[in-house]
């Protein structure tokens, strides 16, 4: 009689989901196995090319302003942008960061 191989645990959790998934209630306040996993989090890098391109763009507006007018001259629209790309690009360069740096919880399908 020929041994059960045993099936690695990425297969198990499928064959469990495909039993399963029709059955009411069984997935209620379970994530299904496939959703979280231990790869690395992308939305931290977009979001620190977001923050990138934000203080990039407040800084080649900034250089436009200043080569246009000679100095740079902070007016009510000046320091709206300041505040607003300056502000946006911290923002998601920090959350970037803090997402990358979070480390990513692995399969969880039993709630």
């Amino acid at each position: 009689m020929a041994k059960k191989r045993k099936q690695p645990d990425a297969i198990e959790a499928w064959v469990e989901y495909q039993d399963q998934k029709f059955d009411r209630g069984y997935w209620a306040g379970r994530v299904s196995p496939f959703w979280p996993g231990k790869r690395p989090n992308t939305a931290g890098y977009y979001l620190l090319a977001a923050g990138i391109f934000s203080v990039a763009a407040l800084l080649l507006a900034m250089l436009a302003s200043a080569a246009v007018s000679g100095t740079l001259q902070l007016d009510w629209s000046g320091m709206l942008a300041i505040g607003f790309f300056g502000g946006s690009g911290a923002l998601s360069i920090a959350s970037g960061v803090a997402v990358l740096r979070k480390p990513r919880r692995g399969n969880r399908t039993d709630g």
